[in-house]
């Protein structure tokens, strides 16, 4: 084993079935004539019910509040026609919307949309085309429409017919107060009342039970929250493992899962902060935690979670970071008792805040499976050693142990006798250089959950002076030592850039600086 620090441990965190509320089909709404009736798009402009003033987005001049008609946003019906939510405005507004709060990841039950948005059936009445979607923002509960963006976006038509273990993975920055305090500058230009712990809490949990995700990483988790908050997680039927940052920091990573659905088998934490290494002297850590489906022990993943260093100058410090992680990932992932080369490693998930955007050194580097350091940049990069951790940890730059492969060398009943030895890893590396290669390299045949391109898919998960993507959920494909037996089926669409605009979070309605990512696979048995 390396020199690196690497704790085993295990420790404490299920929700129960979340309630759902179903709309009746039969009920009977009194909704305006369109066809005889044209509506208008109008804006909201705040303030309780007795004091708003309505506008016609186009004319600009005031209209009657008996011709008002708020639409619900068409992707929270799957692309249903839009129906009047509400014909005579005669409500409170905030009163209306909060009552929605607790369901703000339903696809069906969602509050009603801050966006006025014309179909088909009211195309005349409206100088825009129909492809040029218009989204009015109503002053107040911009915050709010985040979620409403938010839906369940299906990938796979025919999932694979074959008997599998269908789960939920989420991960999430829950942005730890202590960090919100010490940096209130982050924060000027929100509501302070929402930046409470106290408020914050209620909203994660209110996404998280929403969600209903049956493993969850999370960073940022702030230790002193953890028996007397994130505990709660227990009486949803959630355990947990929880590893915190070096030195006198204060929050840290965990993964907690349900444990009528999954069991834990191992787990190991990794602690960044490795003395007399020039690139390794920084707090960050990770976990990484083997599991199995309750129904089928036999199938087996890795998920590992981690929160890198932030600073936007030192990509070779997260590189260095992400060399350490893998290097323990490949370790857990590992199948001795591999059939088959293809089947080397078990499906994995690598999960987290990386504090890097996409397209970056570093995503290259996880979706391609290697990256050239040497030729970075002076002054990130000791070019005269060529090396991003130093051989003293045993840390090859193919992102392994060298004494477990020297291990695995000797002991050649791990595979099936039938496989071309020309084809073995370890034979593979048996007479090539394994340290200041200049080039870093994994096994692991990663992509990423979501897109991250082109101009319809600027997914963005926080705002740092714009917004960006730097929260992950990568998953293991069909490779030269992996299978396929991970299908990700649906995931949570992120908003893009131009739909967030200048909205801020944490807000009314979301607990954290960052967005969270979950997607829905399913593990071929």
């Amino acid at each position: 084993m390396c020199k690196a620090r690497v704790k085993h441990s295990r420790s404490f965190t299920q929700f129960d079935k979340k309630s759902s509320i179903r709309m009746d089909d039969k009920q009977e709404t009194n909704i305006q004539n369109f066809e005889t009736d044209p509506p208008t798009v109008d804006v909201l402009r705040g303030g309780d019910s007795d004091n708003h003033n309505l506008q016609n987005v186009y004319a600009g001049t005031p209209i009657q509040q008996e011709s008002i008609a708020i639409y619900h946003h068409p992707w929270l019906f799957n692309q249903y026609p839009c129906r009047a939510a509400v014909e005579h405005y005669s409500y409170n507004w905030h009163s209306l919307y909060s009552s929605w709060l607790h369901h703000l990841a339903n696809p069906v039950l969602s509050p009603v949309s801050s966006f006025c948005v014309p179909q088909n059936s009211l195309r005349r009445y409206f100088h825009r085309p129909h492809d040029e979607v218009m989204r009015v923002p109503i002053p107040g509960i911009e915050d709010t429409a985040i979620m409403s963006l938010r839906r369940w976006e299906k990938l796979v038509e025919k999932p694979d017919k074959k008997p599998g273990f269908i789960f939920t993975l989420m991960s999430y920055n829950v942005l730890a107060q202590d960090l919100l305090q010490w940096h209130p500058h982050l924060y000027k230009h929100h509501n302070p009342k929402y930046l409470t712990w106290e408020k914050r809490w209620r909203n994660l949990m209110t996404e998280i039970q929403e969600i209903d995700p049956d493993i969850i990483c999370l960073q940022e988790v702030q230790e002193s929250h953890l028996k007397t908050y994130y505990s709660l997680l227990e009486s949803f039927g959630y355990q947990g493992v929880y590893k915190r940052r070096t030195g006198q920091r204060t929050d840290g990573c965990a993964i907690y899962f349900k444990t009528e659905n999954v069991t834990l088998l191992e787990h190991v934490t990794v602690e960044f902060y490795q003395k007399n290494v020039p690139l390794l002297n920084r707090d960050n850590v990770g976990i990484v935690a083997k599991f199995a489906p309750k129904l089928h022990p036999t199938r087996q993943f890795v998920v590992a979670t981690t929160h890198l260093l932030y600073n936007p100058r030192r990509r070779d410090v997260r590189l260095a970071q992400m060399q350490l992680l893998l290097s323990e990932v490949e370790r857990i992932s590992f199948r001795k008792d591999a059939k088959d080369v293809e089947s080397t490693y078990l499906p994995i998930f690598i999960t987290g805040d990386f504090n890097t955007p996409p397209k970056s050194d570093l995503y290259n580097f996880m979706v391609e499976g290697k990256l050239r350091y040497d030729n970075m940049p002076p002054g990130l990069i000791n070019n005269e050693s060529k090396v991003l951790v130093t051989s003293s940890l045993g840390i090859t730059d193919t992102c392994q142990h060298a004494d477990l492969l020297s291990s695995r060398q000797n002991n050649k009943d791990f595979f099936n006798s039938e496989v071309d030895v020309k084809k073995d890893p370890v034979d593979h590396f048996k007479n090539v250089k394994l340290f200041k290669t200049g080039k870093l390299s994994h096994h692991f045949s990663l992509k990423s959950v979501y897109d991250h391109g082109g101009p319809q898919l600027n997914e963005a998960t926080t705002h740092q002076d714009e917004w960006i993507t730097v929260d992950y959920i990568f998953y293991s494909t069909k490779g030269k030592y992996t299978d396929d037996r991970l299908q990700l089926l649906t995931r949570c669409r992120l908003p893009t850039k131009e739909e967030l605009g200048n909205i801020t979070i944490p807000n009314q309605t979301l607990g954290s600086d960052h967005l969270s990512l979950a997607a829905k696979f399913k593990l071929l048995f």
